[in-house]
């Protein structure tokens, strides 16, 4: 289906193109995988730290306690992602 220069396409008309277009599909594709793996890999649990201990210790400090409001509660979560580089050292 191929839309017309003259009238505006309907969503649907749209969806229709881009599920068509392999190269655009791939991509999109591959984004959506790229994004659910990170966010699962928040959730991973570092090994050897008590998740509970932590969450109060940042809880407590004032310093700790904005940072974690900073990075949207991500701090205190303490998965392998949220660490970014520092968690393979």
């Amino acid at each position: 289906m191929v839309v017309n220069r003259g009238k505006t396409p309907t969503a649907q008309e749209t969806f229709g193109q881009m599920a068509k277009a392999a190269g655009l599909r791939d991509r999109v594709l591959v984004t959506i995988g790229l994004l659910v793996l990170v966010r699962l890999g928040v959730y991973l649990p570092i090994p050897g730290i008590n998740r509970e201990v932590f969450a109060e210790i940042v809880q407590n400090n004032q310093f700790l306690g904005l940072l974690n409001y900073l990075s949207g509660r991500g701090f205190s979560t303490l998965g392998l992602f949220t660490l970014g580089d520092f968690a393979i050292y």
